[in-house]
Order: C-alpha cells, then structure tokens, then sequence
C-alpha cells in the first residue's frame, strides 16, 4: 500500500516551521562572548537565515515539483547526488536525537534528577513515533494547536517577569558593543546554526506543500517572527540575571522564570517554562523525524514511509544515548562545536547544489528544452532528468 499523497499550506507551514524554530531554542542560546548584545547576534543570524531560506527556495520556483534529492541529482548527477541525499538524512537523523537528548536532560537535570533518564526518552519517541504514523498532515494540525499558545505564554511570562518589582535591571544591557562587532558576528553565526539554519531539512518535503514555488513566505515570515522573540526572551534573561549568571547558569530561562512574584500571589510559575520547553519541543521532535522519513520515502523511491517508523524510533533513541556522556559535554558542543558541523548543510552544501541548478537551467534553456510552469507544483516525489 502506498502512502497517501499529503499537501500542506503555506499557513500550516507557517505554523509547524515557528513551533520548529521555537522549539528547544531557548534551552540552550549559542550566544557566547558576544555577552549582554547577544540580541544582537539572534538578530543577525535572523536575517542570516532569511537570506539562506531566499536561496534555498530558488530551485523550488524553478522546479516546483521535485524535493531536495531531486535538487541533488539534477545538480550533482545521479550517484553523487544519492550520497548527498543520504548525508541529509543522516543530518535529520542526528538533529532528531539532539532534540530529543535535550528534552532529556531538561527533565533529568532540572526537574527530576533521580528518574532514569530512559524513562523520558520512551515517553518523548513514542508520541512523536505515533504522531509519524498519522502524517505529515496531522503534525501540522498538531502545530496549529499548539503554537499560538506558546507564542502568547512567551510573551505573558516575559511581561509577568519584567512587572515583578526589583527584579529587572536595564544597565545589565550596557554598554552596547564594548568589545566591538567580533564577538557578535562569531555568536551570530552560532545562532544561524541553531535555529534558524535547521529549516533547510524543510527542503526535504517541500514538494508536499500546495505552493512550493511560495516557500519563501512560510519560511521567512517564521524566521522573523521567532527571532524577535528570541531576541525578547534573550534581553529580559540579562536584564533579570546579568551576563555572569547567564552563562553559568544551565537553564537560564527557567532561572529568571523563578523570580517572579507578584503580592506573594503570582509565584512559582518555572513550570510554565517546562510547559513550553515541551510543546515547542515535541513539534521540532516530530516535525524533523518525519521529515527523516519522508527524505527517506523521496530518496529511495519507497512506497510507505510507515515501515521505517519503529527502526527509525529506535535509532533516535539510542543514538540520543550515545551522544553525549553528561550535560555539560551536551552545552559545550551546542556553543562551541556545532555550527561548524551544521552549516556544511545549511549553508556550504545548499549553496553549491542551487550554483550547479542554475546552470543546468540555464544550458537547458539555452539548448530549448522546456521549463516547468512556475507555479506547477505537480505531485510529490516527481524526479527531474538525470544528467
């Protein structure tokens, strides 16, 4: 049996890519020395990625109806193209075990430290396995459930923290760039990296949106959004704790959570934080493990993704395992090792296949070959000429 052909819309993409970008975000900012102007940095690396999602989303007007393997074929030829597509897949596999170690962690070191970090793992893969199982579709509708709620709680707890009295010092926020422009350009790379870089896995389903052509709009609209409030929640985390405590601290958000109160009536409000942490996290869970699998489908030209689903949970389970020995071996690699991994994909490898795509287009259209329409999306998993 084959699986069914999902379509999504731009809103519904819109939707999934901010509880994506949201995600687990705010449990680790790759800020670093940038210090007190790591606003800065998230700012930056917003527009970064906004840039690199214009990019990616050339060939997708171009050839609306083919995913990120057909990308890699047409430009890199059929063999060196499958070994692309393959790496990208082993991206979506890592990043799913990433996020769900950090979930882990969250749990075990902050919430419940004699719970066997196990328990958390099956309880976080097995709905996010199920939630595969339904579709692509039902992912969406489970972003759209979930993430206008988590917009505003952001924006409640943010408010609820800067009210509380005595509690928000603005001076933490100066003196604006007193060690220059270095350290911030360096920590917005880091956060090109993690979040906003991430939405390339995106590319993997493109061609199951109703407007491929249109990627653009979900993409950055999301990016945009995100990083203004990243770049909120970021503020009001130095403005209530400072630059020092921040960085020693291994969750500061949940830290500044725990200062508000209100007439001793508002007050311990930190589980709210966990709440978010949660949603935001069980949706980029979801959404890049089903991505995973639908690379998977495109790549191979498999007929069901479901068959993969156990294997694939599996997989992510014990690799999240394997990753790191402890915390702080976790935290050390999100700030310091990661981008540099990361933006192979995000940035180097998707440069490079959208340069080769538009040189074939162009000797095609030189040799009068005809181009698909620009706002044909076709069907998903159509595949382009090979080379």
């Amino acid at each position: 049996m084959r699986t069914p052909q999902e379509r999504v819309t731009l809103w519904q993409s819109f939707i999934l890519v901010t509880g994506f970008l949201y995600g687990t975000s705010t449990l680790f900012m790759p800020i670093g020395a940038a210090r007190q102007d790591g606003w800065l940095s998230i700012l930056l690396g917003m527009l970064g990625g906004i840039v690199l999602a214009w990019i990616w989303s050339l060939p997708a007007r171009w050839y609306p109806r083919w995913g990120l393997s057909g990308q890699l074929r047409f430009a890199w030829g059929r063999y060196l193209g499958t070994a692309l597509g393959v790496l990208y897949l082993w991206y979506a596999l890592h990043l799913s075990a990433l996020v769900l170690r950090n979930l882990t962690e969250l749990y075990a070191v902050a919430i419940f430290p004699e719970t066997p970090p196990s328990v958390f793992i099956v309880g976080l893969i097995l709905p996010t396995a199920l939630a595969s199982y339904y579709g692509w579709e039902v992912i969406h509708r489970c972003a759209e459930v979930l993430v206008i709620p988590i917009v505003l709680l952001i924006i409640l707890l943010s408010v609820l923290t800067l009210i509380t009295p005595g509690a928000a010092h603005w001076e933490l926020l100066t003196p604006v760039l007193d060690r220059g422009w270095g350290p911030v350009f360096q920590s917005a790379l880091s956060v090109l990296a993690f979040p906003f870089g991430e939405t390339v896995l995106f590319l993997l389903a493109i061609q199951h949106m109703t407007r491929p052509d249109l990627a653009l709009k979900p993409l950055g609209r999301s990016m945009l959004l995100v990083g203004i409030l990243l770049a909120s929640v970021f503020a009001r985390n130095m403005v209530i704790l400072g630059p020092a405590e921040s960085s020693r601290s291994a969750f500061p958000a949940l830290e500044a959570a725990r200062i508000i109160n209100l007439a001793e009536f508002i007050q311990r409000v930190d589980i709210l934080v966990v709440i978010l942490w949660t949603f935001g996290g069980f949706i980029k869970l979801s959404a890049v493990f089903h991505l995973f699998l639908l690379g998977s489908q495109d790549l191979f030209g498999l007929r069901d993704y479901r068959p993969l689903i156990p294997p694939v949970a599996y997989a992510v389970a014990a690799l999240s395992v394997l990753l790191y020995q402890d915390f702080g071996e976790m935290k050390r690699f999100a700030v310091a090792g990661y981008s540099t991994y990361a933006l192979i994909f995000q940035a180097v490898l998707p440069l490079a296949t959208v340069g080769l795509v538009a040189l074939r287009r162009a000797w095609q259209r030189q040799r009068g070959r005809p181009q698909p329409a620009r706002g044909d999306a076709g069907m998903p998993g159509s595949k382009p000429p090979l080379p």
